[in-house]
């Protein structure tokens, strides 16, 4: 068990590195020079920043720079950029392109949908399995966003079990598949998915399982959704950045409603 723990915790510093050692231009607004070993280059997309190299972000300037596959930085202070500096803001941001496009598409479909959906979005996206907790589910992966024209579902089946049913599930209530399977694949066609809904798949020996049954959720999405969200990024967190303040605000004044109610109440008596 020891060994097993080891190996996990050597392996996340080195995925955790692996995401932050090669920054490629994504965006650049305004003006952003770039010098490496003293001579001045020109910045184009998808350029890779050498670990010689250095940024000066003008101001009212930005970029927007790709870190592996899953991480993006934005720079937007006026000032000078290293390399090293680019690795350790890189390392310290613990969020990722994934995570928060989730939360992006979660936020869209609770504006829409009833509570009870509500209720099952934010607690898929907010929720962390545990260390020691049990699901046959493999692959899609939890929390993963799907682009393909087709989609495999691949689980585990346990010894002496002759079937379980495969359940995939429309932003989480919906029940659109359930099927019967001896095998431990099952692949389907992505035309009965949609853009931008969060979909929840489990297998289960139970042909209706129980809500305390483990869920892995996906997205559904055109394959260009991670440029399209960074291009959007600025605007989308100012988005979310307004519905947090307005939410604020109605908190307050249902707050100050009930004190003035509780009040009056009081003052009757």
């Amino acid at each position: 068990m020891r060994k097993i723990f080891l190996i996990l915790f050597l392996f996340f510093p080195l995925f955790v590195l692996s995401q932050c050692d090669k920054f490629s231009v994504f965006q650049i607004k305004g003006i952003v020079t770039y010098t490496d070993n003293g001579k001045k280059l020109n910045l184009n997309k998808n350029d890779l920043i050498s670990k010689t190299g250095k940024l000066f972000v003008n101001s009212n300037s930005s970029i927007v720079l790709l870190c592996g596959n899953d991480k993006a930085l934005t720079l937007s202070q006026s000032g000078f950029y290293s390399y090293e500096y680019l690795k350790s803001a890189c390392i310290k941001n613990k969020t990722t392109l994934t995570r928060e496009y989730f939360k992006y598409v979660a936020q869209k479909i609770v504006d829409k949908e009833d509570p009870k959906t509500v209720m099952v979005i934010k607690g898929a996206v907010y929720r962390t399995k545990g260390v020691f907790e049990q699901v046959a589910m493999i692959q899609p992966k939890d929390s993963a966003i799907i682009s393909s024209d087709s989609l495999k579902f691949i689980w585990q089946k346990p010894k002496n079990i002759n079937a379980l049913y495969f359940i995939l599930y429309e932003n989480g209530l919906k029940k659109i598949l359930n099927i019967s399977c001896k095998d431990t694949c099952l692949t389907i066609n992505s035309n009965i998915l949609m853009q931008n809904k969060m979909y929840f798949w489990l297998v289960s020996t139970n042909e209706n399982p129980t809500n305390n049954e483990v869920r892995y959720h996906f997205i559904f999405d055109d394959k260009n959704w991670k440029e399209n969200y960074l291009i959007n990024m600025e605007s989308i967190k100012e988005e979310l950045l307004n519905k947090g303040e307005k939410m604020k605000e109605k908190n307050i004044q249902d707050q100050e409603q009930k004190k003035e109610e509780y009040l009056k109440e009081n003052k009757l008596q």
